[in-house]
C-alpha cells in the first residue's frame, strides 16, 4: 500500500517538531508550539516559543514566529 504525499508530508513535519522539542529538553528549555496547550493565537501563526521553565521567562520566540529548524539551530548554540 502506497502513502499519500500529504501524509508523508504531514509526518516529516511531526517528526520535525519532535526533533525541536528534543533539542530544546537537551539544553534544559521547553519548546512549546502555538496551536497547542490553549494558546489562542490566529490560525496562520503555528510556530514554536522556547520558555525557560526554571526561570519562568522566554527566551526567545515570544510571538511563537520559530520554525522547528530555528529551534534546533538556536538549540545547538544555547550556552556556548
Amino acid at each position: 500500500m502506497e502513502i499519500s504525499e500529504d501524509l508523508r508530508i504531514a509526518r516529516a513535519g511531526k517528526a520535525l517538531d519532535q526533533r525541536a522539542r528534543r533539542a530544546a529538553r537537551r539544553v534544559g528549555l521547553v519548546a512549546i508550539k502555538s496551536n497547542r496547550y490553549g494558546v489562542a493565537l490566529p490560525p496562520f501563526v503555528s510556530g514554536f516559543a522556547l520558555v525557560n521553565e526554571a526561570e519562568a521567562r522566554i527566551e526567545i520566540g515570544q510571538h511563537f514566529d520559530l520554525t522547528a529548524d530555528e529551534v534546533i539551530d538556536f538549540c545547538a548554540g544555547f550556552g556556548k
